[in-house]
């Protein structure tokens, strides 16, 4: 069974406190002394969780502390759900809904030695404003602005990149930076415009957009998903593929794929499939140069719904 990401809003119930300060607990090793009063107190109090199977693998928590100022209080992931991208998702719905709410930035902190949290913040669009030091440990404090003030990627030349790709899952801080990759793929989109899509594909464990870096640019792009049928075992189908031009030629799109294969792998699927166009000859090359293979051609139906 996926896991399940879902909201809850105000102050939560006491089964989901118990839930929390439970997890809490396990997580940081120290009594969880202050949950039931901040949740239960603060204002525009979030409560963003990850669960299987009705089991808490994983929440973030936070309220406001002005207008349109938020602090992302606490959170945590079982230790045997780590590594799952759990982290990544309760973030990215928590943003989508302050971006909703219209909350102009958000705030945490996190203990120095956690690196792994200090990756995904960075990714996703956080800065280190400073630091202060707590009962149990040295912390870093974070911001991030939404909007326009936050910043946006810079579509300037890539130039001359070293060194080999980094893969790793998007974020919502990376809308401003697809903006600037589409043209690549032969469309346009504005990054208000990628902000809630991007958003309802990663609260979906039916999707995964991956992407490549070099010198900390996102250079790649792939979004895969997973599609299950009754009158087959359904496949897997590679839905986007792009590489920035002043990238490519260096494995980043074999990378990417080999990184959508094994997450189709991972969730039962024996096949991977892909639509291209006609006129996309390099592309069809490229496919079947890394094993793909023509299947039929076919048309494509559509019709508005409005």
């Amino acid at each position: 069974m996926p896991i399940q990401i879902a909201a809850h809003f105000g102050a939560p119930s006491l089964e989901l406190q118990g839930a929390i300060e439970a997890l809490s607990e396990r997580v940081f090793e120290r009594p969880a002394i202050d949950i039931a009063w901040r949740l239960g107190r603060m204002p525009a109090v979030s409560v963003f969780t990850a669960e299987r199977e009705g089991l808490l693998v994983g929440f973030k928590a936070g309220y406001a502390v002005a207008e349109r100022r938020y602090k992302s209080w606490l959170g945590a992931v079982h230790p045997a759900w780590r590594g799952r991208g759990i982290a990544g998702r309760l973030m990215a719905a928590q943003h989508g809904w302050l971006l909703e709410r219209g909350f102009q930035s958000v705030e945490t902190a996190t203990r120095a030695d956690n690196t792994a949290m200090a990756r995904l913040n960075g990714r996703c669009g956080f800065v280190v404003v400073g630091a202060r030091q707590e009962p149990h440990g040295r912390q870093r404090l974070w911001v991030k602005q939404f909007g326009p003030e936050g910043g946006t990627a810079n579509p300037e030349p890539l130039g001359a990149l070293q060194g080999a790709p980094i893969l790793r899952a998007a974020c919502l801080g990376d809308a401003a930076a697809l903006a600037v990759l589409l043209p690549d793929l032969g469309y346009s989109a504005s990054p208000d415009q990628i902000t809630p899509r991007l958003q309802s594909l990663l609260a979906s464990s039916a999707h995964a957009v991956l992407l490549a870096e070099l010198d900390g640019r996102v250079v790649g792009l792939c979004l895969v998903a997973s599609v299950r049928h009754l009158a087959s075992e359904g496949y897997a189908e590679l839905l986007e593929l792009v590489v920035r031009s002043g990238a490519q030629r260096r494995g980043i799109g074999s990378a990417l794929l080999a990184q959508a294969q094994a997450w189709a792998s991972g969730r039962g699927h024996e096949r991977i499939r892909l639509r291209s166009g006609e006129h996309r000859t390099q592309a069809h090359a490229f496919y079947e140069r890394l094993g793909f293979a023509k299947a039929r051609a076919s048309f494509a139906f559509e019709r508005l719904l409005t």
